[in-house]
């Protein structure tokens, strides 16, 4: 196994949840629920660095109270690092104002969900009421000022890539961006690629994640830029989003790549070590 740089866990208690009418509870006895499963995840699987983050629940507030779990889980776990949740929405400014304030040493970036575009809001500065706008200019200046990432989920709906590019024209040239499932769906996966690659040759920042993807994409992308574009190999993460995917299927997933030893190397482990923990 390989050293590894997990970028993407999902910390606290989802349980169960009445999701298109019916009770489901996907993730029992896979839950990363406390500082001990923590641990026990990186030691498992052999993970060497990770970040962790809250689940997306329904109901978002409690995504925002499991950044204080985030906060314990890495103060005392070494070579963990927080991902703190944000939702810009107007009716959570006091919780934007309050969590902001607990951006600290290990805190390495901020994580929106899809929930954070509700219906009728997009990507878009357009489509922003002023409340939300505020809201989102606080999270935009502080991820510039601290030099923390910025995870913004892909997928479909109003996550959809093509959604991204307005907010990039207004804020991306200033910002760290982390392109969560680089589409999150077959169709995502063709609209994201040849936008990521030309953002990428556009000197934008940029960065993308292998979690929760079709199993075809990490291998089209990752020899894409191996033939084409090999410095954007540089801006490719492993991801894991556990519970939400499966480890193992997530590792192999990139292990079986026909590719260099040296690209793996820099995928799994030192793309995320140079970006997230010296901020180059």
């Amino acid at each position: 196994m390989r050293k590894v740089f997990d970028t993407h866990v999902h910390l606290g208690e989802w349980g169960e949840q009445r999701i298109a009418g019916s009770l489901v509870e996907p993730f029992k006895g896979r839950e990363i629920k406390d500082y001990k499963d923590a641990e026990l995840f990186m030691q498992k699987n052999n993970v060497s660095k990770a970040i962790f983050m809250p689940h997306y629940k329904p109901e978002q507030a409690g995504s925002f109270s499991d950044n204080y779990l985030v906060i314990k889980v890495i103060k005392g776990l070494g070579n963990a690092y927080g991902c703190l949740y944000f939702n810009p929405e107007h009716r959570f400014t006091e919780l934007v104002n309050e969590h902001l304030r607990l951006i600290q040493d290990k805190v390495v970036g901020i994580k929106m969900s899809p929930d954070a575009w509700p219906e009728g809001i997009t990507p878009d500065p357009k489509t922003w009421s002023k409340g939300f706008a505020n809201n989102m200019d606080k999270i935009v200046e502080i991820v510039k000022n601290k030099n923390l990432m910025l995870q913004l989920h892909t997928g479909s709906g109003n996550s959809d890539p093509l959604n991204y590019v307005p907010f990039v024209n207004e804020y991306g040239r200033d910002l760290k961006i982390q392109f969560v499932h680089m589409g999150g769906s077959a169709r995502g996966h063709f609209k994201f690629m040849p936008l990521f690659i030309k953002w990428l040759k556009d000197d934008y920042e940029f960065y993308c994640d292998t979690s929760f993807c079709r199993g075809f994409a990490p291998y089209w992308l990752i020899k894409k830029l191996e033939n084409k574009f090999f410095e954007g190999l540089k801006h490719v993460f492993f991801a894991s989003d556990e519970p939400w995917g499966f480890y193992p299927s997530e590792y192999w997933r990139v292990e079986g790549i026909d590719t260099l030893s040296e690209v793996k190397d820099m995928v799994f482990y030192n793309n995320a070590e140079r970006v997230y923990l010296y901020g180059k």
